[in-house]
């Protein structure tokens, strides 16, 4: 079977997630630092992020290369009104991730929202029993077959609820899940209290 076939069926659920926080017309800019407070992480080559773009790779559209694995952000304190990051977490370690998460809520300023998306770890695995160990499934666990760049593949998996415990526990409130884009990705918001 196609991946096209396999995965058919569960693309297209709900709206993009650049819906949920869409482009101003002019990023505002931080008085302290002069960069936009509209930050996206780990936005690579991809149309419609924020800028500035922070990815591990300097890429077109890249406007700071840095890697997450370090367990920090390069902005200061309560520089952000909007962070948003992508399939960015799940290629990280649960330790790094939980320092990655708690330099969000650092870096965003009150009331400031984070939105992010992951695969659905649990409605991956319900796939994979379903369909077999079919390729797109596991790359949906495990990021890629090794054809892309090193650093593409997954560390750790989520559920909605076990990535709303998380935000919680690293300080976020008022977390909502804000439905599937395809159904083998959720987005979930975020404030900063």
């Amino acid at each position: 079977m196609q991946s096209r076939d396999v995965l058919a069926p569960w693309q297209n659920w709900g709206p993009s997630p650049l819906s949920y926080d869409p482009l101003p017309g002019v990023f505002p800019s931080c008085g302290q630092c002069g960069l936009s407070t509209w930050v996206e992480l780990g936005g690579g080559e991809a149309p419609g992020v924020f800028h500035p773009n922070v990815d591990i790779r300097l890429l077109s559209g890249v406007d700071i290369v840095h890697d997450f694995r370090t367990g920090t952000l390069p902005f200061h304190g309560e520089h952000a009104d909007r962070l948003r990051m992508l399939h960015v977490i799940n290629h990280l370690s649960l330790v790094n991730a939980r320092k990655v998460l708690r330099e969000c809520l650092r870096v965003l300023r009150s009331d400031g929202r984070f939105t992010i998306m992951v695969t659905d770890l649990a409605f991956v695995l319900e796939r994979l029993l379903s369909d077999d160990l079919h390729e797109s499934w596991m790359r949906c666990v495990f990021g890629t077959a090794g054809d892309t760049y090193d650093e593409d593949f997954h560390y750790w998996g989520y559920s909605a609820e076990s990535l709303s415990e998380e935000l919680r526990q690293a300080g976020f409130i008022n977390i909502q899940h804000r439905g599937y884009y395809n159904r083998w990705e959720f987005v979930l918001t975020a404030i900063r209290p």
